[in-house]
């Protein structure tokens, strides 16, 4: 042997068993940080998916120009496709319509199809009286590819065919049609007067990583203006291709969540290697009798570390940046973590282990009142003599608290901002031109008859003067029912909600940065008084400078008197989700908006759950982390204090003192970690749940009393755990092979 450091390999070999629970630690460490990077660098592929399907995948665009430039620019040899490009009745009040439905019209060139791929190519509409239509339409019109439709513009009215269909629905929450013709069928619809000022041409380069640089050239070739010139700075930031790239806030965040990774992981990793230093103390020590040096003991120990990261590291993820960085932030975190116990194993004296003394640590005066509960006070005493692996093990747990309720107002926050994530969320909502007051109130009691519809709830809605308040004057005066009433009990921020249910006169006032009402001011309204019984936090309706009031259809009827809906919401049963939404709309009389917001609500709920998934996934592993590393230490503890423990079974102690004991151990590092993590955690999610949800939705902070209790159960649990299996591991060794092993 030329070297101490070919000992690594012996000793991995001959300590193979032993060496799992570390490697285990650092493939847990790894795999978090691969995992991490690997999910960011998904997300930003996810969100570049995401993008070109909605906006297409266009580069740059330009206006303003002759067309015969547009030729141009589309024959240069950087450029892959390029297309005319213009839409008709954008706002959907320029009186478009297909088959008397409100329609928005595009014009494009078939070059489109290479960069809106909701576009199938053998559906574009080459004929001048052909036509695309949005998918949905296929149910809502009754149509099918072949069929003939009725487009009716303020130029001309015209009988087009249908050559296909468009996976884009966006239009169905306005009850309207989307739908795509040639440039020549577009100029002819829109008539000649306006196309000019509506063409723009897109292009796609070949190259993604070049685009600016392509973009530039072209700009000078051509004398392009700024103003002539758009750039998809949407698309070009996926790729990180602009100075002010929001990808790259993906993963300024995976940074910050791979630095508490990182942490953790030191606290795991060093917990575990300073055990397996303090269990092999005597051969640290006997290197150092026949001449290694300090350095060299050090340079073992970490050699040893970063040796099992052959086996820990290796794996395979669907991310190559994600690899590389589990790569180097796990090599690094094992650095880290075998830097104090390789300090501490070149500490041991030579003479200490040949007097048989491997002990570092000095010997402290017995503890007081030891007869008295000795064994609880000597496991208290075994976790408070290690102030390292005390640091380790409670740091570690106090980490997960930590990470687990900042992610918890983020979640919160996550969920605030999307209203479709809440009870009252309709699934298709009905209402007429200006939400004039102008649905029958019994439809309510012939939806809710319908075994589709699961719920059915009507609005009236009035907007109304008051008097006698110097800051209110005029207010949004909605009525809620019952069922209503039932679901804003969860919003009530202060107050009671009951009387504004129950009795006359008592009203419910909606949270805005521009309401200045508060509970218990005082309206007059029509010469009769109300008073606010209530805040709420959320409501399903858009904030304004005008406030939101909420009363009972009593107290409504009572004020302004009984008038028809102005909306009226639907929730359709989960068997039912898929119903013809012509079902619905028969039910109401001709001139009814049916804004069809199932897609939407399908897709916002996916999104929020994934989330939820990978947050949640995240604190499970990082809570493993906690678990894994309180039982390993306490397992190498007890490891290491095998021949005390021999001796006292020998002078009587008994299994049940011998749990105590072992308990009272893992229950310090469980205690001291709880105390640590919830004094630094809680004034963090106090400090994140104000910055985020409570300035932005008026939800007043409260501490987060089921995440704790979560944390606490888990954290006992581990413990029990972690106490379990060393002391059935003494159990089942007889006393006398215990100390003749030492």
């Amino acid at each position: 042997m030329r070297s101490y450091l070919q000992l690594v390999s012996l000793s991995s070999k001959q300590r193979k068993s032993k060496n799992r629970m570390t490697v285990l630690c650092i493939a847990i460490a790894v795999f978090l940080v691969t995992g991490i990077f690997s999910m960011a660098d998904v997300a930003v592929k996810g969100e570049r998916i995401h993008v070109i399907n909605k906006h297409g995948y266009w580069h740059f665009s330009v206006k303003n120009v002759d067309e015969i430039v547009f030729d141009q620019i589309g024959q240069d040899k950087r450029i892959k496709s390029y297309s005319r490009y213009a839409t008709a009745n954008y706002s959907l009040d320029e009186g478009y319509y297909i088959n008397d439905k409100n329609a928005c019209i595009c014009g494009s060139d078939f070059g489109y199809t290479d960069m809106l791929e909701k576009l199938p190519k053998e559906a574009y509409p080459s004929q001048n009286n052909e036509i695309v239509l949005n998918e949905s339409m296929r149910i809502n019109l009754g149509v099918n590819k072949g069929d003939t439709v009725t487009v009716k513009t303020p130029y001309v009215t015209k009988q087009m065919t249908i050559s296909g269909f468009i996976n884009e629905n966006s239009l169905d929450v306005y009850d309207a049609v989307g739908a795509i013709v040639n440039i020549d069928t577009f100029r002819e619809l829109i008539g000649d007067s306006g196309y000019s000022n509506e063409l723009v041409c897109f292009y796609r380069l070949k190259n993604d990583y070049t685009v600016l640089a392509s973009i530039s050239e072209l700009r000078d070739k051509y004398g392009l203006l700024d103003e002539q010139l758009d750039i998809n700075t949407i698309l070009l930031s996926t790729y990180g291709a602009t100075e002010d790239s929001y990808i790259y806030g993906f993963f300024a965040i995976a940074a910050v969540l791979i630095v508490f990774v990182i942490v953790a992981g030191i606290f795991m990793i060093a917990g575990s290697i300073s055990s397996s230093v303090s269990e092999r103390t005597s051969f640290y020590g006997m290197l150092r009798c026949i001449g290694a040096s300090k350095r060299q003991v050090r340079a073992l120990v970490r050699l040893e570390a970063l040796n099992w990261c052959k086996t820990a590291i290796p794996s395979f993820y669907i991310s190559p940046i994600g690899i590389l960085v589990g790569f180097v932030a796990g090599g690094l975190t094992v650095y880290i973590a075998a830097v104090a116990p390789a300090r501490r194993a070149s500490s041991v004296s030579p003479m200490a282990a040949i007097a048989g003394n491997t002990d570092t640590k000095k010997v402290k005066r017995g503890i007081k009142g030891l007869t008295v509960n000795a064994d609880k006070k000597l496991g208290i005493r075994y976790a408070m003599e290690d102030k390292k692996s005390l640091f380790l093990i409670s740091g570690s747990f106090a980490l997960c608290i930590v990470i687990m309720l900042i992610l918890v107002s983020i979640l919160q926050l996550i969920k605030e901002a999307l209203p479709s994530l809440r009870s009252y969320a309709p699934d298709i909502e009905v209402y007429n031109a200006s939400y004039e007051a102008s649905i029958n109130q019994s439809i309510i009691k012939e939806l809710s008859n319908m075994p589709e519809v699961k719920n059915a709830y009507g609005r009236m809605y009035s907007q109304t003067p008051v008097t006698d308040n110097d800051d209110v004057r005029v207010i949004d005066l909605i009525s809620y029912d019952e069922l209503q009433f039932k679901w804003a009990k969860k919003d009530v921020e202060k107050g009671s909600i009951d009387k504004a249910l129950n009795e006359d006169g008592y009203i419910l006032s909606v949270f805005d940065k521009a309401n200045p009402l508060k509970v218990g001011d005082k309206l007059t309204i029509y010469g009769k008084q109300v008073e606010v019984a209530a805040m709420l936090n959320n409501s399903p309706f858009s904030s304004s400078d005008i406030p939101t009031i909420i009363c009972s259809e009593r107290t409504f009827e009572n004020l302004i008197g009984r008038i028809p809906y102005s909306v009226v919401d639907i929730q359709l049963n989960n068997e039912y989700m898929d119903v013809d939404q012509n079902l619905i709309r028969n039910m109401f009389v001709s001139g009814a908006t049916l804004s069809d917001r199932r897609q939407s609500n399908k897709e916002t709920r996916a999104t929020y759950y994934a989330f939820n998934s990978t947050v949640y996934s995240f604190i499970f592993v990082v809570a493993l982390i906690s678990v894994i590393n309180i039982i390993n230490s306490i397992a190498m503890s007890t490891s290491f204090k095998m021949k005390q423990f021999g001796m006292m079974r020998a002078i009587g102690l008994d299994d049940s003192e011998l749990i105590r004991m072992l308990g009272a151990q893992g229950a310090t590092y469980a205690l001291i970690g709880i105390i640590l993590g919830l004094s630094i955690g809680i004034p963090l999610h106090w400090c994140s749940y104000d910055l985020l949800v409570t300035r932005h939705f008026g939800i007043e902070w409260m501490p987060p009393y089921l995440e704790i209790a979560i944390l606490i159960v888990v954290i006992v649990v581990a413990t029990i755990v972690a106490v379990l299996k060393p002391v059935n591991r003494i159990r089942k060794v007889p006393v006398n092979e215990i100390i003749s092993q030492f």
